[in-house]
């Protein structure tokens, strides 16, 4: 069984939810991945596509307002990448980018091109986040997106599958 309490207090990985949350979002989408060492999962990937947030957005289980005004905008079809967490004992072993090259792949088989993610801003920047996601060819839009209470505020990162692909 799955448990993201494992890979860090909360707050640890930015924003954790209830195991049964983790549960709900397994079973809802086909882009949840896990990677898997010897002593145990060392990292997942959580992402969705259009339809799968529209499903959880009916089911009252997805509440962040400025990321649904964005998102609603775009678009589609696009998947959404909500979390991605790495054991700190797996960091800076491709963990990371094994899970986006695998997400990647299916994206490709899907005819998925574009991909959005927001990493936290502020108050605090989540630079290895920016940079990893740069690595990845992931572009910054120059978009930000403040959470209700204001406390939060998000950049808006996109990735075109279609733009780096050599055929």
């Amino acid at each position: 069984m799955f448990d993201p309490a494992r890979l860090g207090p909360p707050g640890s990985i930015g924003y954790v939810y209830s195991t049964e949350e983790y549960q709900y979002r397994v079973c809802k989408s086909s882009y949840f991945y896990v990677s898997r060492a010897d002593r145990g999962i060392d990292g997942f990937l959580m992402c969705c596509d259009d339809q799968t947030l529209e499903k959880m957005i009916e089911d009252g289980r997805f509440h962040h307002d400025g990321v649904l005004s964005y998102l609603s905008r775009q678009e589609k079809p696009f998947i959404y990448g909500e979390t991605i967490a790495i054991d700190p004992c797996a960091a800076r072993k491709n963990v990371g980018t094994a899970l986006m090259n695998q997400l990647f792949e299916d994206m490709i088989r899907a005819n998925l091109r574009k991909m959005h993610v927001l990493i936290r801003h502020r108050p605090a920047r989540n630079d290895p986040s920016i940079s990893f996601c740069k690595k990845l060819g992931f572009d910054y839009t120059g978009n930000e997106i403040q959470n209700h209470d204001l406390i939060f505020t998000w950049g808006v990162y996109v990735l075109d599958l279609g733009k780096n692909t050599i055929d």
